[in-house]
């Protein structure tokens, strides 16, 4: 059986897709897609994180100081999209195999520009801002046949591998610019009397004209939150677009003409008018009239009001039970 938990955010919202999390009886991690992919997460320590010298990479930079386990390159290029500083207010999660987002044709925005090739100033050439490299051994005798190394995404293009620039997180350590080669993940092509490795793969991932922020991802009481049906990101948020209020003796409501949900909320008002049994008020939020029972908490020899202040030693409306049947009445 999935248990499903939400990821908290700043403002508790009702999550949707993409931000949801599975933990099935094995204890396996996933997030999904609003189109239903199913991705592998895992959980780093927060406490294993190590720190590149950065200088020994030609031409590196140093994007963000941040060494930790709690998320790698593939969640920064794939779930993140690339933005820097998503993981403050997003949960961290670590991906080791982003390839169920383009594993389906039918059931993907992202186009497959290069597939296993060999890095070339060719491929260099045709690689277009917002892409995502994914390196990978290439070496079929080699002990990791195939095995994914590394995702960055290019933010910068050029006509050699030395001057497309990409940004991505290096392993557990920092976000990090480099060129195509100079990073800790590429290996190039090697051949000795000792040692032979035709260099590392490389497959270059774009997304296509599906991929358009029209899907409902998330929403809260002021806001809501549309990403991409298929990899559940590139998330838009903007503020509910709301009709007039409408209202009943307790509540009232309105509905966001833009995502459709509607937002219920409780009548309240700074001042009343009382009597012994209720109380009267005009709502600070919607406007309307109502009227209701007083709530009354007893304390220190006497019944007060939660609501409204009255208080009195012998309320003509006591039970509680009493002010819930009026309550379902009005």
């Amino acid at each position: 059986m999935i248990q499903k938990l939400l990821l908290s955010l700043i403002i508790p919202a009702t999550i949707l897709y993409g931000s949801q999390m599975a933990v099935t009886s094995s204890s396996s991690y996933y997030i999904y897609t609003p189109a239903g992919i199913q991705i592998e997460i895992e959980y780093g320590t927060g406490t294993d994180g190590y720190s590149y010298n950065i200088s020994n990479y030609t031409g590196a930079t140093l994007l963000v100081d941040i060494a930790t386990d709690t998320f790698n390159c593939h969640t920064f290029a794939w779930y993140y999209q690339g933005d820097l500083y998503a993981y403050i207010a997003e949960t961290q999660f670590n991906i080791n195999d982003p390839t169920p987002y383009v594993g389906n044709p039918s059931n993907t925005c992202y186009s497959i520009i290069y597939s296993d090739e060999y890095l070339t100033d060719t491929i260099a050439s045709n690689l277009q801002v917002g892409d995502i490299i994914l390196y990978k051994y290439s070496d079929t005798t080699y002990i990791f046949d195939n095995e994914i190394k590394h995702s960055a995404m290019v933010v910068q293009t050029g006509s050699t591998t030395t001057s497309v620039r990409i940004k991505s997180k290096w392993g557990k350590g920092q976000i990090v610019e480099s060129d195509l080669v100079h990073h800790p993940f590429y290996t190039p092509a090697i051949g000795d009397k000792l040692l032979s490795y035709p260099g590392d793969f490389v497959c270059v991932y774009r997304h296509n004209s599906n991929h358009t922020s029209t899907c409902l991802i998330s929403y809260n009481d002021y806001t809501h939150t549309y990403g991409c049906y298929y990899c559940g990101r590139s998330l838009i948020t903007n503020n509910h677009t709301f009709g007039a209020y409408s209202s009943s003796n307790t509540y009232h409501w309105h509905t966001c003409s833009v995502c459709s949900q509607t937002i219920y909320g409780q009548h309240y008002a700074n001042t009343y008018t009382i009597n012994p049994i209720t109380h009267i008020g005009t709502c600070n939020v919607c406007g309307s009239y109502f009227e209701e029972p007083h709530d009354f908490v007893y304390y220190e020899m006497k019944y007060h009001c939660s609501k409204c202040g009255y208080e009195t030693k012998h309320p003509l409306y006591p039970n509680k039970q009493e002010e819930t049947e009026n309550e379902k009445i009005a």
